[in-house]
């Protein structure tokens, strides 16, 4: 797995367990491989290009949403503490 979804996943989860609705997501406009991973989770999204940026708003919750923290595998449940 590469390094975006490990840093997106749950950065995501903590975003909704506070009880965020969307996330931005903000990624240089010439790195392909995070485009296309926002692309794959978020199916449809629109990028908004700022000079040299890509910032992304994907939804959390609701019916745009592929899971209770859009992005498909992972739950919306807090990590368990020993």
């Amino acid at each position: 797995m590469a390094l975006a979804p490990r840093c997106c996943a749950p950065a995501a989860a903590d975003a909704a367990l506070a009880g965020a609705r969307r996330l931005m997501l903000i990624t240089a406009a010439e790195n392909r491989a995070v485009a296309s991973m926002i692309a794959r989770r978020w199916p449809g999204i629109r990028a908004e290009r700022d000079g040299a940026t890509l910032g992304y708003v994907v939804e959390l919750a609701g019916p745009a949403a592929t899971s209770p923290v859009g992005i498909s595998g992972h739950s919306s449940s807090p990590p368990r503490v020993p």
